[in-house]
């Protein structure tokens, strides 16, 4: 998502003379490739950004880069006579009021986290990054059908872990391969899921492909360690 905001920070540049404003509303946002193109404007106090110093800071800036904390409303964007844009580090957008950003002719933009799973799953599954590495290190030196191939989605038992908003999104995108089932597991069974809902252990027995999308809690950090996967 930060390669989306700079993007279009920076169209906005190349439209005016002057460099775009950016209101960052985190402290601990990277703001190196922002300072190149636009003002930053950043919270640099721990937590969240106070909703009386937004309202302030918000008034003439081009563009804001918020969290899921941040209530991005009508009497927040009525302040915000120049924004442009707004970028939210979540996959959620519902502290975002898109109905008015869509009447002010605002762009939204979100971190794309069920594309970005299936990216990795369908990287891991084709070994990818080791045929990538092979290649430039010229360890492939002459035809091999059968070379990094990986294993197919088609055909096998795909397990998530925290089949919640993230997790139904990325099992809808592995539905078009073909696999023989998508199992889960959570702490209790979704009754409208097309899925199987397994136990734990069950979970861990059967995928060929395991897909961690959970909430973080004090219950289940750590629960991938080394015992268990052994």
């Amino acid at each position: 998502m930060r390669r989306v905001v700079v993007s279009s920070v920076s169209n906005m540049m190349s439209l005016n003379s002057t460099k775009p404003k950016i209101l960052m509303t985190d402290s601990t946002f990277n703001l190196t490739k922002l300072k190149e193109i636009g003002d930053v404007i950043q919270h640099d106090s721990p937590g969240q950004m106070p909703r009386t110093l937004l309202e302030e800071k918000i008034v003439d800036v081009d563009a804001l880069f918020c969290l899921v904390r941040d209530k991005i409303d009508s009497q927040i964007l009525e302040k915000a006579k120049n924004l442009k844009m707004i970028g939210t580090m979540s996959v959620g957008y519902e502290h975002i009021n898109l109905e008015e950003c869509k009447r002010r002719g605002i762009r939204v933009g979100y971190t794309p986290v069920a594309e970005l799973g299936m990216a990795l799953l369908l990287a891991t599954a084709r070994r990818l990054p080791e045929a990538i590495n092979s290649v430039k290190s010229g360890g492939w030196r002459t035809w091999s059908p059968y070379y990094m191939c990986g294993k197919s989605l088609a055909n096998s038992v795909v397990g998530i872990y925290g089949l919640g908003k993230i997790g139904t999104s990325i099992a809808n995108k592995i539905q078009p391969f073909m696999p023989e089932k998508i199992i889960y597991n959570n702490r209790k069974k979704k009754e409208d899921s097309p899925h199987t809902f397994v136990s734990f252990n069950d979970l861990l027995a059967q995928s060929d492909f395991l897909i961690i999308t959970a909430t973080p809690s004090p219950e289940n950090t750590r629960i991938f360690n080394k015992i268990l996967l052994n």
